[in-house]
């Protein structure tokens, strides 16, 4: 087996390698290189965080939802497990995976007693982790699927829901969070 030569080539999957679900992750980086997908939504998540306050980031838009520090923790714990799912995948594992109840995880992050600059530090170390995982994979076992939570993945269509799915949850707090609902 060889490690992937070539990082800036598109690996985007196709549509049987994911459930329905996770097209809308999938769509916002398909076209792009493995590394230029994972690293975009880092230059999106600076723009969009700099200078919010840790007051602002306890906030959220109504009663009962996720403040965006959770949303950030959210995203984290996401993408450790889709992370997990890849490294299954990319080690030969195909043993079926439950799903993952992402409320409970929120509910225990304790996001409220951490900093912002602290969860931006987290975000990035498992980000850098999650790169090398997939700098490292074996280019013939990106294709190679198990079942999660009913459905099947692929180790490449993760390489692309796991930058998605934060650039979903940027999308939502731009649009529905202070200070920068409109």
């Amino acid at each position: 087996m060889s490690k992937m030569d070539n990082l800036d080539r598109d690996y985007s999957p196709e549509a049987h390698e994911y459930a329905p679900f996770y097209s809308q992750y999938v769509e916002q980086t398909r076209g792009m290189s493995l590394m230029d997908a994972l690293r975009m939504d880092v230059k999106k998540e600076d723009v969009l965080l700099e200078g919010l306050s840790d007051r602002e980031a306890d906030g959220s838009y109504a009663p009962g939802k996720w403040s965006i520090k959770e949303v950030l923790l959210h995203c984290v714990d996401a993408e450790r497990v889709f992370a997990y799912r890849a490294l299954r995948i990319l080690r030969g594992d195909r043993t079926p995976l439950p799903g993952y109840a992402q409320d409970p995880y929120v509910a225990a992050s304790g996001a409220r007693y951490r900093t912002l600059e602290s969860i931006r530090r987290e975000r990035l170390s498992v980000r850098a982790t999650t790169e090398i995982l997939f700098a490292e994979a074996p280019e013939e076992m990106l294709t190679n699927q198990l079942e999660a939570d009913g459905q099947p993945v692929s180790a490449r269509a993760l390489v692309y829901i796991i930058p998605g799915h934060f650039l979903h949850h940027l999308g939502v707090l731009e649009v529905r969070y202070p200070p920068w609902a409109k």
